[in-house]
């Protein structure tokens, strides 16, 4: 992180350059010698406050950090500091100095407290994947014994809930760093179970606003298949897409409503995907908007708040995958607001 002024830090002996004020050649060439080291020792034992060098200049002591190589207009002479004073070196006011020094330590703050948070983060998630996995790898186990169809239908939907924990950690990390969406070679993968998957983790989450789930594959010329295999070329970070995209469909949704997720192929190609779903509230932006980082509908009355990030990163990961994310704000057949995510598949699997 850059600093606004700069410092010297008089336990490390070490000194940082600021944006609007800096340490000039003439400081630098005197900083290390022992007239200006037995003022820096002496600081050390002294109350926070503003202080001048051997050489004229000022330093401003806040706590075991130094703001030195300063000009103050109150008590600035210039035939002294003449031969001293770069010339690009700005004069402050005593009161400037203070308010960038409060607003620089404000901001180092901020920093330190991402910076902490964040490491905490990592390994709070670290532990909640190595904990997530075992119950992964013992239901998996349980459901191979001689049980009841409802017990196994218990550990089924424990394993799935599950994988939604490990897809809400694989979000974070995409969104705190967006070169994992691009780690793992591109493979032929099944869209339809791989949608299929996701269909069945998020059954829970649709019963309790009494959502349905629809899935169906057509052939270009739009008639019904049977054959649940439709396949494209893509890398890992495509696993976690359609966990983002049913999500934020079961979370905008209104109750008692399907959402339709159409795969259209050509022998058994995926040439394309729509996702649409009737939203419970009425989207008044440009459906490009969503797309943004961070940027939630103006007027989003949902029961849930989101983050801006999901169809931000699935953007990114259709990107990667030569996919082409589209948003249609359409109508359907009753006249009801339809929102359409159509999913275009550029490559194919025949080149």
């Amino acid at each position: 992180m850059k600093r606004l002024i700069n410092s010297y830090s008089l336990l490390d002996k070490k000194a940082t350059d600021g944006v609007f004020n800096k340490i000039n050649k003439f400081c630098l060439t005197k900083i290390n010698t022992s007239k200006c080291q037995s003022f820096y020792d002496n600081l050390l034992l002294k109350t926070d406050g503003i202080y001048q060098c051997p050489y004229g200049f000022n330093c401003i002591k806040d706590g075991n950090e130094v703001h030195n190589c300063i000009l103050l207009k109150e008590n600035y002479i210039n035939k002294k500091m003449q031969n001293k004073k770069s010339v690009e070196q700005k004069i402050f006011s005593k009161k400037e100095i203070v308010d960038v020094i409060e607003i620089d330590k404000e901001n180092f703050q901020h920093v330190n407290n991402s910076e902490l948070l964040y490491k905490n983060m990592s390994d709070f998630l670290h532990d909640i994947t190595k904990v997530n996995k075992m119950i992964d790898n013992y239901s998996k186990a349980i459901t191979k014994s001689n049980l009841a169809k409802k017990d196994v239908s218990k550990l089924e939907s424990i394993y799935h809930l599950s994988d939604f924990i490990s897809k809400r950690i694989e979000l974070y990390r995409m969104a705190s760093n967006s070169e994992i969406i691009k780690t793992g070679r591109k493979r032929k993968r099944n869209a339809y179970q791989l949608w299929d998957i996701y269909r069945h983790i998020f059954d829970d989450f649709c019963k309790e606003n009494e959502l349905v789930i629809d899935m169906k594959i057509y052939n270009e010329n739009h008639i019904e298949e049977n054959n649940k295999g439709t396949f494209f070329n893509a890398n890992d970070s495509i696993t976690i897409l359609p966990y983002l995209i049913i999500d934020n469909a079961v979370k905008y949704s209104r109750e008692k409503s399907t959402i339709k997720i159409r795969f259209y192929q050509n022998n058994d190609i995926l040439k394309k995907m729509t996702i649409s779903s009737l939203p419970s509230y009425i989207i008044m932006e440009n459906p490009s908007k969503l797309i943004e980082r961070g940027y939630r509908a103006t007027n989003n009355t949902s029961k849930s708040s989101g983050s801006g990030l999901g169809l931000n990163i699935a953007s990114q990961i259709c990107e990667y995958n030569n996919i082409n994310l589209k948003i249609n704000i359409d109508a359907d057949e009753s006249g009801k607001q339809k929102f359409v995510i159509i999913l275009e598949v550029k490559d194919d699997l025949n080149d």
